[in-house]
């Protein structure tokens, strides 16, 4: 019997590590992330520019970028969107999709289509850390407005090693100014905060470029006390405040909320959340002007 018992367990791990090789053969990683502008007027280029830091990429798209009403609210949704996994995701965003200036999105994927599905947002930053059998994954800026230029970034998950990224862009405002929206997916499984840390230093290394206005959002994966504190005092340091939400339904682990939106140079107006059984993540939409 325990030589039957040692055998299963032997069968067991063999079969464990084989699931294993056989996941990571079907995965391709990208660092840095594979980043792409998708412009669904025209074909667009882009050519790579000068580097913030050697941890950043960045680019400039060959085209002029419309600058942004400051005279008007913007409008932002935020949802991580579960790589469409989930019935209905679709129809929720092209709900939003009339009302809304920019799309905030976590875990999209290159199966989704967004461009083509929301025709009122035909300009899209796609940042993936990874592809699983050709699937690209990561974060997915939407709007109708096209980016003066932008950059990614990411830093390994420490258990998994799989790039969690983050995509900003820099828009034109009609008063001369600017503004930087940084889009993230922070590092989820690690025990101690070092990798959440420099993925968040990583970010906010990006508020050193002259701009005034700056919205910071995602999904941090701030579930314990100690990434909430990391997180607040490196937002209150850049001068950034977060954004309350009524009703609350963001979606909660430990009893902290793991999605965020942060403002600088704005204030809501209006900030709701919306239960949906979409995604595992509820999302945020909030009404923004400029100070």
């Amino acid at each position: 019997m325990k030589k039957l018992i040692k055998l299963s367990g032997v069968f067991l791990l063999m079969l464990i590590l084989a699931v294993i090789v056989f996941l990571y053969q079907s995965l391709t990683l990208y660092q840095p992330p594979l980043t792409q502008f998708i412009s669904m007027n025209e074909k667009q280029s882009f050519e790579p520019f000068v580097e913030i830091d050697s941890k950043l990429s960045c680019y400039r798209p060959m085209l002029d970028a419309e600058a942004i009403s400051t005279t008007q609210p913007l409008k932002l949704l935020v949802w991580n969107v579960h790589k469409g996994e989930d019935q209905g995701w679709q129809s929720l965003l092209l709900n939003y999709e009339e009302k809304t200036d920019f799309m905030l999105l976590q875990e999209a994927t290159s199966l989704q289509k967004l461009p083509q599905l929301l025709q009122h947002m035909p300009n899209q930053l796609f940042a993936s850390g990874f592809a699983y059998r050709d699937m690209q994954s990561g974060v997915a800026t939407l709007s109708p407005f096209s980016p003066q230029y932008y950059c990614s970034a990411a830093v390994d998950e420490p258990w998994l090693a799989i790039p969690k990224t983050s995509v900003s862009s820099v828009y034109p405002l009609d008063n001369g100014k600017f503004l930087l929206m940084i889009n993230v997916h922070m590092v989820n499984f690690e025990w101690g905060t070092s990798a959440y840390r420099q993925q968040l230093e990583q970010i906010m290394q990006q508020l050193q470029q002259s701009v005034d206005a700056v919205i910071i959002a995602g999904d941090f994966n701030a579930w314990n006390q100690e990434r909430v504190a990391i997180l607040q005092q490196k937002m209150a340091q850049f001068g950034l405040h977060e954004i309350s939400f009524s009703p609350d339904n963001r979606l909660r682990f430990n009893g902290f909320p793991l999605d965020h939106i942060f403002v600088k140079g704005l204030k809501a107006v209006s900030a709701t959340t919306k239960k949906t059984k979409a995604s595992d993540h509820n999302p945020m939409w909030v009404e923004l002007t400029f100070d």
